[in-house]
């Protein structure tokens, strides 16, 4: 049997939750957002001005320990699109399904043979009974880290049409990470904006829930991308992942972020 709190209680818990978080913001002196979006409702929210900035966010390098230049030279004929993140999730659910629905007009579209693959903790039940595995698209259950890794290395394409939640959607740092373009929604890109200078060369970015736009940009991302060598591409991308999510970066601008707001608490 599932517990749930009572309503009573839910409402007592999201009151006090809000004044914690409003507590936090007036007696802190600078405060940190993971998104413009996050900084602009919070503070619009609970009517308060504060000093504050975007925390630079970091990826681990999935190359420090493991080498896959190997994966280079596998299944070239092979055309392998990914999605992952938690598919007991509804907004990835209904990702989920926006691919398995689609799958026909995308491979279509892209007019090769095609891999879709759907790879995440806890598939929703809606999911497992809309996919026979071995044709067009397959789910992976709750793979390891070191498999997910492999699964990322092996694939060509990562697709992120997530409409709904909260949240910066980390599954995009993550197919950067492991040298993959992305081709998104609008909705994931919140918290990206600062990689817009990549958009329609290594990020391609559709409308919400607009298939037509969504079919567009594999057009564009198959015009780019199809004559050019996987080392390539992939080299391209760590570039951009070197560029914003290295320790390296994140470290330089927490301190850049620290050091104006210590200067400026001195005047």
């Amino acid at each position: 049997m599932r517990y749930t709190l009572p309503s009573f209680l839910w409402k007592f818990k999201f009151r006090t939750v809000e004044k914690s978080e409003f507590r936090s913001l007036e007696y802190s002196d600078f405060c940190f957002f993971l998104t413009s979006v996050d900084k602009k409702l919070t503070l619009e929210h609970y009517q308060i001005q504060k000093q504050s900035d975007i925390l630079p966010f970091y990826y681990e390098d999935p190359l420090i320990t493991k080498n896959y230049e190997g994966v280079f030279d596998k299944d070239k004929e092979i055309l392998k699109v990914i999605f992952t993140g938690s598919l007991n999730y509804a907004p990835n659910i209904e990702a989920a399904m926006f691919l398995i629905k689609n799958a026909e007009k995308i491979q279509n579209v892209l007019d090769t043979k095609l891999q879709i693959i759907i790879a995440g903790r806890n598939p929703n039940q809606v999911l497992i009974e809309n996919v026979k595995n071995g044709g067009l698209i397959s789910i992976i259950p709750n793979p390891s880290k070191e498999e997910m890794d492999t699964i990322l290395f092996e694939s060509n394409l990562f697709v992120s049409p997530v409409f709904n939640g909260s949240g910066i959607k980390t599954k995009i740092v993550e197919a950067l990470a492991h040298g993959l373009p992305i081709i998104l929604s609008e909705h994931s890109f919140i918290g990206y904006e600062f990689l817009s200078d990549y958009i329609d060369k290594v990020i391609f970015k559709f409308e919400d829930g607009n298939l037509p736009d969504f079919i567009s940009k594999l057009e564009l991302w198959k015009n780019k991308y199809r004559e050019t060598s996987k080392k390539i591409v992939f080299d391209e991308v760590r570039d951009i992942y070197k560029k914003y999510f290295s320790f390296e970066n994140v470290e330089q601008k927490l301190f850049s972020i620290l050091e104006i707001y210590h200067k400026k608490g001195k005047k």
